[in-house]
């Protein structure tokens, strides 16, 4: 009953595709290792990694990954052009899910054009045929019946894969291990299937028809709450504001306090390692609102 009714307002099966995350990545994720990478991949003096909306998240998900493990630049590229510093020296990384999206595939042939060394991960498309035809290295994706936007589990862990082959930084392949069994745990925890009161269905209730703000903490969790703001917008249809400790206490907090906060509702996102200073800024922040508007604070759980 109760699983049917979720069919009424899920009709794309969003929820089963995300109950699949966990396995998705697995999968990815091994089948990435058992991809041989040619030599001159593992030789570069930084990283580009460009793509659009669902698909270029895992690279944000990444560059606060390697935040603090990567000697090399990763810069993030939202754009139909590349920066002018791409070069031959440039490990260039190109992700589309469809592999159609003509913003990337507008930088996959200029970074072909520059000699870059370049590397594609897509379900297939144009981007798949450029890769082939210009002996680019292609990581093709497992599964299409899904949203891009829905496939961050692939996406993510076929990227992670490809960095941690390169054998350039300092990754721990126990750390992947351990953050997918992580991510089974928590599709055992909010399954609602199993248990429809637990902490997200709680968290649902609780923000409808609130002005939803979600704080990160930059560089631990900036690229979830990012991710979380893209997925209001995109399955919710809720325009979210966004924005990531330290930063933001220097410009969107001060507007804050001339507002009327009873309509909204904050989501801290947050990290068990983040610097003592900032951890001051956020609990003063905190125990400024607290009694004007609801706050949810989370913490990461590995």
């Amino acid at each position: 009953m109760f699983k049917d009714k979720l069919k009424d307002y899920d009709k794309d099966n969003l929820i089963e595709t995300t109950y699949r995350l966990p396995d998705d990545a697995e999968k990815a994720f091994n089948k990435v290792l058992s991809q041989e990478i040619p030599s001159k991949y593992k030789e570069f003096d930084n990283i580009l990694i460009s793509g659009m909306g669902g698909s270029c998240i895992s690279a944000d998900i990444l560059n606060s990954y390697l935040y603090f493990k990567s000697n090399k630049p990763i810069i993030i590229n939202r754009s139909s052009v590349l920066p002018s510093f791409v070069n031959e020296k440039t490990l260039s990384i190109f992700i589309s899910y469809s592999g159609n999206t003509i913003e990337t595939l507008n930088c996959t042939k200029e970074a072909i054009n520059k000699n870059s060394k370049v590397a594609c991960i897509t379900l297939g498309g144009k981007l798949s045929k450029v890769c082939i035809e210009n002996q680019a290295y292609l990581i093709k994706l497992n599964d299409n019946n899904k949203m891009p936007r829905s496939a961050i589990g692939e996406l993510f862990y076929s990227l992670l894969g490809f960095i941690y082959k390169l054998e350039v930084f300092n990754i721990n392949k126990d750390e992947i291990d351990s953050s997918i069994i992580a991510l089974k745990k928590l599709r055992d925890e909010i399954d609602i299937y199993k248990n429809n009161i637990n902490w997200l269905v709680e968290l649902a209730m609780k923000i409808i028809n609130r002005k939803i703000v979600i704080f990160g903490v930059n560089p631990y969790t900036s690229s979830v709450a990012l991710r979380w703001k893209t997925q209001f917008n995109e399955n919710s249809k809720l325009t979210v504001i966004y924005n990531n400790f330290p930063e933001l206490t220097h410009n969107e907090i001060v507007n804050l306090f001339y507002e009327n906060l009873n309509d909204y509702y904050f989501i801290i996102l947050r990290d068990t390692d983040e610097e003592p200073f900032v951890n001051k800024q956020i609990e003063t922040f905190i125990e400024l609102i607290k009694d004007k508007s609801m706050i949810y604070n989370f913490f990461t759980k590995i």
